[in-house]
């Protein structure tokens, strides 16, 4: 019988805890102003506004059809993309980009006193170059630097989907792009007393243990934080990240960073859970037929988007794979219509012709165009549900 390939760790590598941490409550939703918005639009798409979806509460702007900016009805989250292709080059974008995000991290409309603190980090900057047939490479130009808005309590980093703050400067110092999700913290008479390190350790383990039927795991780091799940507390947790080996040299796999969280003491709502699977597992592909109206039409010259869903290896695959779907579903938000349309897979034979794939584990979606924003809406919000997250 195979032996299992190890999980390198020791209980050592978690800080240790010595007394109880403050629980906070989360009160409403923080949101964005329009005047704020409104000008970051401007910045990017000049000839755009912000305006409402119908009675989907959702409200976006558009430039033509492109998708420059939305506030999501429910969390009340908003984001504004750049436009790339319109962007000037310049030098010491990163600096600058600093500097502006410390200002705005001071701004209390967007970010209210209570207890927790945000903190620019370290600024990421996107670079391009040119580089044509028969002549030389020109030299890599700044044009967009990212600066994440950190919120921290007491000096811990928090983490989770449920809070998230973000900004892009490009050369002219404008922000061209922008993100936001916060409520106000509320910190009460509430603590989570910390388990001993031993059962914290035990916790880490079952989570990389799918993980460790596959690969080779070594926790790199564990790290206390507080997590925002979206729902009704900033609580105590212990971060850990590790990387996945595969020991199969015929699969030709990179290595792969994975991280997760378990309570520091008793948990007063769930966390996410590594190896759980989340969502519905893989299935055969449904037999549709065509044109039986379960559908609208799909448009000639529509996206096909085609997603492989690994089996026999980590539920995770599955979890992302689902997570993906939702993310496209999002985008009726956005539309009268569902943005997609699952179909059945064709496996297309050496002659050309063309079989259902009731074997495959592909998963096809065909993206369909907003009668409101065009095929551009959907194609942004894929990049909402796919772009850089805090966490």
């Amino acid at each position: 019988m195979p032996q299992t390939p190890p999980i390198h760790f020791s209980p050592d590598q978690i800080p240790e805890v010595k007394h109880p941490m403050p629980l906070l409550r989360l009160g409403a939703s923080v949101m964005a102003s329009d005047a704020i918005l409104q000008e970051l639009v401007q910045a990017v798409a000049p000839g755009a506004e912000l305006k409402e979806l119908g009675n989907t509460g959702a409200r976006a702007a558009y430039d033509g059809n492109r998708l420059v900016a939305f506030v999501h009805p429910t969390t009340g989250e908003s984001r504004v993309f750049p436009a790339l292709e319109a962007l000037s080059p310049g030098q010491g974008l990163g600096e600058r980009a600093k500097q502006i995000a410390s200002r705005i991290a001071d701004d209390a409309s967007l970010f209210p006193k209570d207890g927790t603190l945000v903190a620019a980090l370290a600024p990421v900057t996107l670079f391009g170059s040119m580089h044509t047939r028969d002549a030389e490479q020109s030299a890599p130009m700044e044009y967009l630097s990212f600066v994440r808005l950190q919120r921290q309590f007491e000096g811990i980093p928090v983490f989770g989907l449920g809070t998230r703050a973000m900004i892009a400067v490009a050369a002219d110092d404008s922000i061209h792009a922008f993100a936001h999700r916060w409520r106000q913290a509320m910190p009460g008479n509430e603590t989570i007393a910390p388990f001993p390190r031993e059962q914290v350790a035990e916790s880490i383990l079952t989570q990389l243990a799918t993980s460790a039927k596959s690969a080779e795991v070594t926790v790199d780091s564990v790290t206390v934080g507080y997590y925002d799940g979206g729902r009704d507390f900033l609580q105590p947790v212990y971060r850990f990240e590790a990387t996945v080996a595969f020991t199969n040299p015929e699969l030709h796999a990179a290595n792969r960073r994975v991280f997760g969280y378990v309570p520091i003491g008793k948990e007063p709502e769930p966390l996410p859970i590594l190896g759980i699977l989340q969502g519905k597992p893989p299935e055969e592909p449904p037999i549709l037929s065509r044109g039986n109206g379960a559908a609208d039409p799909v448009p000639p010259g529509d996206p096909t988007v085609g997603r492989y869903v690994v089996r026999s290896d980590s539920d995770e695959w599955v979890t992302s794979a689902n997570e993906f779907l939702d993310g496209l579903n999002e985008g009726r938000i956005f539309s009268s219509r569902r943005p997609v349309t699952e179909v059945e897979p064709e496996v297309r034979s050496l002659t050309g012709s063309s079989t259902p794939a009731r074997s495959s584990p592909r998963r096809q979606t065909k993206l369909h165009p907003s009668t409101s924003g065009g095929t551009s809406s959907t194609a942004s919000m894929l990049q909402s549900a796919i772009g850089p997250k805090c966490g």
